[in-house]
């Protein structure tokens, strides 16, 4: 397992800054190893995240195995969905917007 390198300091900082970017105005969601959120839960849930985050790099500063501590929590970073409409949150099941759904592609 690679080490984990996305902060509370990171993760705080998009929380600031909101659920869209601030060039473009593109929806953010957060993500894990093989899971997803949507901006809402992650915000709902960040006690849960920091926890997860300081836990694991604590681990990792001490030298010992690389163990994830909540994986379900552990983000490692924020992104923007672009085009995909098939991307779901994995916390409440709702779809994560899209920057460009294929009905304004298709215009």
């Amino acid at each position: 397992m690679k080490a984990h390198t996305y902060t509370c300091n990171d993760f705080s900082r998009q929380l600031a800054e909101g659920p869209y970017t601030s060039v473009g105005s593109y929806p953010v969601f957060f993500w894990g190893e093989g899971f997803a959120l949507c901006f809402g839960c992650a915000r709902d849930e960040r006690r849960r995240i920091r926890a997860a985050i300081r836990r694991t790099l604590a681990v990792q500063e001490n030298g010992t195995v690389p163990l994830v501590s909540d994986p379900e929590w552990l983000l490692c970073g924020a992104d923007i969905n672009w085009e995909s409409r098939d991307l779901f949150c994995d916390c409440c099941s709702q779809p994560i917007e899209c920057a460009y759904p294929e009905s304004e592609v298709a215009e």
